[in-house]
C-alpha cells in the first residue's frame, strides 16, 4: 500500500495505491481529537477508516463498503 496525503486546516486529501492487486483511488478525511477519520474511494474498493492514537498504541479500524470484506481492527503498540 502506498499513499500520498496532504493536510491543510484539519482536512486530509490524497491518493492511494494497493500494489499487489493494482487498485487505486482517492482519500479524504479530517483530523480528530483522537487521530484521523478517513474515507477511501476507488473503482474496486470503498471503505471508512479511523486511526486512533491513545497512550502507547495506535488503533486502525477499517469498515469496508459494499464488499465481501466486513472490516478489521489493527492495534500497534509503541514501545
Amino acid at each position: 500500500m502506498q499513499s500520498t496525503v496532504t493536510h491543510a486546516s484539519g482536512t486530509l486529501t490524497g491518493s492511494w495505491k494497493e500494489l499487489s492487486r493494482d487498485m487505486s483511488g482517492e482519500l479524504s478525511g479530517s483530523v480528530t481529537p483522537s487521530g484521523f477519520k478517513v474515507a477511501i474511494k476507488g473503482s474496486e474498493l470503498n471503505a471508512n477508516m479511523d486511526i486512533i492514537v491513545k497512550e502507547n498504541k495506535q488503533i486502525i479500524e477499517i469498515q469496508f463498503i459494499n464488499s465481501s470484506l466486513i472490516g478489521l481492527t489493527l492495534v500497534a503498540y509503541q514501545g
